[in-house]
């Protein structure tokens, strides 16, 4: 079995970044709640959003760097993944 060397550079500076503004702006909105802020829930939804986007890129940054070492398999299952965290959102906000 050989060993695949995947270029994880990208990936690991979006984790980085992502998880720190999170945590700040979070923090910020939770702030927000406990001064009495009446505008904090929807920060707090575009905080979700964010989150959600992020997510979405992580997939498809795997999904490429799956394609680039041919692992078709796991390239469906990100795009697979998407499509169900799509359909999930979709299906919350239509049904």
């Amino acid at each position: 079995m050989t060993e695949t060397n995947f270029q994880t550079t990208a990936l690991i500076r979006l984790q980085r970044f992502s998880w720190y503004f999170a945590l700040a702006y979070f923090g910020l909105v939770a702030f927000m709640v406990a001064v009495g802020f009446e505008g904090a829930v929807e920060f707090a939804r575009y905080g979700v959003i964010y989150v959600l986007l992020v997510t979405v890129a992580k997939l498809f940054i795997m999904a490429h760097q799956f394609r680039k070492v041919r692992m078709n398999r796991l390239v469906i299952l990100c795009y697979a993944l998407v499509l169900i965290l799509g359909s999930t959102i979709l299906l919350r906000y239509f049904a």
